[in-house]
């Protein structure tokens, strides 16, 4: 998550830093969150013909290590496909990382537990990978720290292909693995290919991501009228209006503020003098500290129950 995180905060400032005006390097970023969220209807509909979980995660794995080390090429074509393959990847992860931590559990109860604890260590990550990107105009360049974020995610890489056999997946012995291994082929070389064109049409991904978005948020609602499920239909209601708003903010956050903080804050606290990059540690830090709290009330009311 460290390796992970550093380049979705800092993609502007290492465009705006290797030849893209600023206004080109915030719609690149933007349309790759964008896109980031459309990969994830795309996979999330051919999930039943994919390899298991464990699987994917090193797919996605591989994808954002190559993005990080073919990013540091000189050319704009292929600082796109790697941001393409960047893109996939981190669809993949967001797909993937609950569902292959939930195989290991078999009760609720575990599997809550377990997400809690996934979540604290993804921003016990992202605390590192923040710290990593504040240390970037005092001590190393941004392409230095690329290059460090994909030694990571090779580490993570040779971590996970260590225990590949140890770790759990619930669709092993249910699917074709060589159909599996055949369609992920198919489906990467084109959802790669797709947000590669896409990432040279901002205005059109933008149209598009509401022209998917919005037909299937009106899907989820009529199946909670359909099904007669006020608890669904209240989610639905729940991701739409804070789900959507959340995103736009965070579109908004990584593309524009280390650009803000970089070109217009002071760097310096009482004399000492520290990158203003270092405030954004105050979200991963607030998730943990707010996250352990509402997770520890929560718990300890279900005890009483």
């Amino acid at each position: 998550m460290a390796g992970y995180i550093s380049m979705k905060l800092s993609l502007t400032l290492f465009l705006r830093h290797n030849g893209f005006n600023l206004t080109h390097a915030v719609s690149v970023t933007t349309v790759s969150f964008a896109l980031c969220a459309l990969s994830v209807l795309y996979w999330g509909y051919f999930r039943r013909f994919l390899p298991p979980d464990k699987c994917m995660i090193i797919v996605s794995i591989v994808l954002v290590t190559l993005g990080y080390l073919t990013l540091l090429c000189f050319s704009p074509a292929w600082k796109l496909l790697s941001i393409s393959c960047f893109v996939v990847g981190g669809a993949l992860i967001g797909i993937h990382i609950r569902l292959f931590v939930n195989n290991h559990f078999e009760n609720l109860r575990e599997r809550q537990q377990a997400n809690h604890a996934i979540q604290w260590a993804m921003n016990a990550g992202c605390i590192f990978g923040v710290t990593a990107l504040s240390l970037t105009p005092v001590l190393f360049s941004i392409n230095t720290l690329y290059f460090y974020c994909g030694m990571t995610m090779l580490l993570a890489l040779l971590f996970f292909t260590l225990n590949y056999k140890n770790l759990l997946s619930f669709k092993e012995t249910l699917i074709d693995q060589k159909r599996a291994f055949l369609a992920l082929a198919i489906l990467l070389v084109i959802n790669v290919s797709l947000v590669f064109l896409l990432l040279n049409a901002p205005a059109f991904t933008r149209l598009l991501t509401l022209l998917v978005f919005i037909p299937a948020f009106a899907y989820g609602i009529y199946l909670s009228f359909k099904l007669k499920s006020p608890g669904y239909r209240s989610f639905c209601m729940i991701l739409i209006l804070c789900g959507t708003a959340y995103w736009i903010a965070f579109s908004i956050f990584a593309s524009q503020f280390p650009v803000f903080l970089i070109d217009y804050v002071r760097g310096s606290v009482f004399g000492a003098h520290l990158s203003p990059l270092t405030v954004m540690l105050a979200d991963p830090i607030s998730n943990i500290v707010f996250g352990f709290l509402i997770w520890t009330k929560w718990y300890s009311q279900k005890n009483k129950n």
